[in-house]
């Protein structure tokens, strides 16, 4: 019989086939749009603070034993909070949950730092037990944002959406980290420097907080970009089905990826080249003439 036995696996398609799928993915405005989201809200929401991790070492006093037991228990409890999600939450609105996880990780960061940069509470334990409060709601931030992935994605193209989705994210993290760094390096006194946190003055203390101040906000206007994102399953089904088609849809994804690429890597080069680290491009204070 030339039926297959059941359970059987079909056989994978031809490069053609799997081509023509891809080629169809690209052209997609609803997945266009995904990318786009992809990137820039890591992009633009992940810009941070280069004073975050000396606040921590010197200021909160964090040492290496301490923050490895703790982001272990923090692991624990980002799977239970996968855990609760899946079990409470997976009918709610994706941009929801975006939203209001976001504001919640801001909201608790913000009073660890703020009470840590001020002076009022300088103690490692403390400073850490911010783990125990953001695991939970970045643990549910973390599933909604990727929930998309399994919807988009239609059958013999999982692994190709999960790879495009996945990798629009984590372009957009060095993107973040580069412009993180153009926006302050600049700053005076340098929010790099370890000397000036040991010198620990009222000046440099609202500098920092000030600094930390900037990062929140653009965290928080990154959320602009939760449009772009479908709320549910039930919209991306719809998006896929009704949304147009386009070859410009294709040459904007390739472009938007590929220009992330060529930055974050242009970057990184200018970084790690002795002769061009100094460039304000590159995180530094500028080339003497």
């Amino acid at each position: 019989s030339s039926a297959r036995a059941e359970g059987e696996r079909a056989p994978p398609p031809s490069l053609r086939v799997y081509a023509r799928r891809t080629w169809g993915l690209l052209r997609s405005r609803a997945f266009f749009a995904v990318v786009l989201y992809n990137v820039l809200s890591s992009g633009i929401g992940g810009i941070g603070t280069p004073a975050s991790p000396l606040v921590k070492q010197e200021w909160a006093g964090v040492r290496t034993l301490q923050n490895a037991a703790f982001s272990c228990a923090g692991s624990v409890l980002f799977a239970c909070g996968l855990q609760l999600f899946r079990a409470r939450f997976l009918h709610v609105s994706w941009r929801a949950v975006l939203a209001s996880t976001t504001l919640a990780l801001i909201g608790i960061d913000s009073v660890f730092t703020a009470l840590t940069v001020a002076g009022v509470v300088r103690n490692q334990y403390f400073f850490l037990g911010e783990v125990a409060l953001v695991e939970l709601p970045a643990a549910a931030n973390f599933i909604a944002s990727t929930l998309v992935v399994v919807e988009m994605a239609a059958e013999g193209s999982e692994a190709l959406v999960y790879g495009v989705l996945t990798t629009a994210y984590n372009l957009g993290m060095p993107l973040a980290t580069m412009l993180g760094n153009q926006l302050f390096a600049g700053w005076v006194p340098s929010l790099s420097e370890r000397a000036n946190y040991i010198e620990d003055t009222d000046a440099f203390r609202a500098s920092v907080g000030f600094s930390f101040g900037v990062a929140y906000a653009f965290g928080l206007g990154a959320l602009a970009f939760l449009p772009l994102l479908p709320a549910q399953k039930a919209e991306t089904h719809r998006r896929l089905r009704e949304w147009p088609s386009s070859s410009a849809y294709a040459g904007a994804t390739i472009g938007v990826l590929g220009g992330a690429l060529v930055y974050a890597l242009g970057v990184d080069w200018l970084t790690l080249n002795p002769r061009t680290s100094c460039l304000a491009l590159a995180g530094g204070a500028g080339c003497a003439r």
